[in-house]
């Protein structure tokens, strides 16, 4: 089940893939499609769908922090 560490809800269903500079980039077991990844770091949030990479989702992150988040998944 879900539990709270810290600031975030934290659950098995959610394996991190990716550590950098502080950024969490990890992904949700079973939801919904197209294939995307999350990012978070600090209480910010963004989602990117991987096939076209592109950002759809943002909670909190900076512009200049989304170009490089695309970089990264890109």
């Amino acid at each position: 089940g879900r539990r709270l560490i810290g600031d975030t809800l934290r659950c098995p269903e959610m394996p991190t893939i990716y550590r950098q500079a502080g950024w969490r980039f990890h992904f949700y077991s079973g939801d919904h499609p197209p294939p995307h990844v999350h990012a978070e770091k600090d209480g910010a949030e963004a989602r990117f769908d991987l096939d076209p990479v592109r950002l759809t989702r943002n909670d909190g992150v900076r512009a200049r922090d989304l170009d490089w988040l695309q970089s990264v998944i890109e």
